[in-house]
């Protein structure tokens, strides 16, 4: 009886003993599949040369040398004309990026003021006298005098993000209207008479924006600002609506600070400045009643809606909404598109938005396509994740790859939460597999909206805003989400640029025909 109770206490024993081993052994084995699971998860770059922040960068398998240009930061003087953008980067490699003779440029640069919007009567003098064309679009430049009538307004655009509304009996002189070599704008308007409304978004130089009045300039400070001046006769106002403006006494050193909510009072030229609270009953937006319901008739009205889509560094879309055809266009724009005809310094689509982001973009595709492009909407994969998310997912047609690889059924599933990251994961077939699961999602949220399975509401609007680059607004988004699903049968288009390819740096570009390229978004 002793030695059958030894004899157990001992294998009893063996067995702790065996299970204690084979936890270590397991234990080893997870951190040896961590620590490689690691190591092919990331890898190591560096970038050097003329970017804004050098050095040594640890980033997911599958980056492109664009993604890891865009974090490293471009100059205008950066020469990136040897990467291929859309290579994957490899570990311990080095990105050397040159510099240019001269910073980046947009031929005819000079239109970049023009007229947006206007009711009544106007009158546009060229800086040599000659009248100019009294049309939505006449551009302007230095000596160019714009003018309003007794029961006529004007709207006018100062590059992409900003705008002044000239009331009756106004006029504002165009001292200088341009870019710097850094790719900023520079406007110094000269307002002799009336007022004027300015709405300025300005993130770039301290002075991009000078407001000349007969006794002190008036100079932007914040990045959003919205002030008005008001001459009456001898006495010119100034009042700060929201922001920071700078205000200088003309041939003295004497200047102020206006903050939000203060108005300048400025009774002549040795006349001290007064400043007190913006009046309770100073309603300026009422003076343009007229002039915002023109602005409305536009939006509300059959002009197409024309904005770009794009999820970098491979999407890039231009799409067209054409209310009065019913004809939604969507043309794919390549990254490796040409528009070396209307730039200095660099080549392609996908070179522009390092440069210059979905503005500069946009104003390609303008010049491309013939059209006005006048909002963008940029994501990336994890705001395609929590848009998808917001609208309860997207059906995808599961290939037996992918569906393995989620463990579902193969064939049509709704996808959101964790199986949407990891579809979109490069797990799966790496990153070329990645990309094209993305465009098969972007292709799918498309649908949904195209089919109106979306209920837009304010705060849905909101939500899928929320964190994304992009010049549209909730009350925009449902304005047109609205005019899109009032009942019109729509039918769809796709295009491509028509071009052929050619080779640009021993890399395959795609050059566009531009007298078709014209033609695309003429529904048919």
């Amino acid at each position: 009886m002793k030695i059958i109770k030894y004899r157990a206490v001992t294998c009893l024993l063996y067995l702790v003993v065996s299970i204690g081993i084979l936890w270590q052994i397991v234990l080893l084995l997870r951190n040896a599949s961590f620590e490689v699971f690691e190591e092919e998860k990331h890898v190591f770059v560096s970038v050097q040369g003329n970017v804004r922040k050098p050095g040594k960068y640890k980033v997911p398998v599958g980056i492109t040398e664009f993604e890891i240009l865009k974090v490293a930061g471009i100059r205008p003087t950066s020469d990136i004309s040897t990467f291929g953008l859309l290579n994957q980067v490899v570990t311990n490699s080095m990105m050397q990026v040159g510099s240019l003779n001269s910073p980046i440029s947009l031929y005819d640069e000079e239109n970049i003021l023009w007229l947006e919007n206007f009711t009544g009567e106007i009158t546009l003098i060229g800086a040599g006298g000659a009248q100019l064309p009294q049309q939505q679009g006449t551009s302007f430049s230095q000596g160019d005098r714009i003018r309003t009538e007794a029961t006529s307004q004007i709207e006018l655009s100062l590059g992409f993000s900003s705008s002044v509304d000239m009331d009756n009996f106004s006029e504002i002189e165009v001292i200088r209207a341009s870019m710097t070599d850094q790719q900023s704008y520079r406007f110094e308007l000269m307002q002799r008479t009336g007022l004027c409304w300015y709405r300025i978004k300005n993130n770039q130089n301290r002075d991009a924006y000078k407001i000349n009045t007969p006794y002190a300039t008036v100079v932007v400070g914040g990045e959003e600002t919205e002030f008005f001046i008001d001459i009456q006769g001898t006495d010119v106002f100034i009042g700060n609506k929201d922001g920071l403006l700078l205000v200088e006494r003309s041939g003295s050193e004497e200047s102020v600070n206006l903050i939000s909510g203060q108005q300048l009072k400025i009774a002549g030229i040795d006349d001290p400045f007064e400043i007190t609270r913006i009046p309770a009953d100073s309603a300026i937006t009422e003076r343009f009643t007229g002039l915002s319901e023109q602005r409305m008739k536009k939006v509300d009205g059959d002009k197409p809606l024309n904005f770009l889509f794009c999820a970098p560094p491979h999407t890039y879309y231009i799409i067209s909404l054409q209310f009065e055809t019913g004809v939604t266009h969507i043309v794919e724009l390549p990254s490796e598109l040409l528009v070396e005809q209307f730039v200095q310094g660099f080549s392609t689509l996908g070179q522009a938005f390092l440069y210059g982001g979905p503005v500069l973009v946009s104003i390609l595709a303008e010049r491309v396509l013939n059209i006005e492009v006048s909002n963008y909407c940029v994501v990336d994969r994890n705001d395609i994740i929590r848009i998808v998310n917001t609208i309860g997912g997207v059906d995808i047609d599961l290939d037996l790859l992918a569906a393995s690889a989620l463990n579902m059924p193969q064939g049509q599933a709704m996808l959101a939460g964790e199986h949407l990251v990891h579809f979109l994961s490069p797990e799966i077939s790496g990153a070329e597999g990645s990309r094209r699961r993305q465009a098969m999602v972007l292709r799918q949220m498309f649908n949904k909206f195209r089919n109106q399975n979306v209920i837009m509401t304010a705060l849905l609007a909101d939500q899928l805003l929320s964190n994304i680059e992009t010049n549209f607004s909730p009350g925009g988004v449902m304005n047109h989400y609205n005019r899109f699903a009032s009942g019109r049968s729509w039918r769809y288009m796709k295009h491509t640029i028509p071009g052929e390819t050619v080779m640009r740096h021993s890399r395959p570009s795609h050059e566009p025909d531009l007298s078709l390229s014209r033609k695309l978004l003429v529904s048919n």
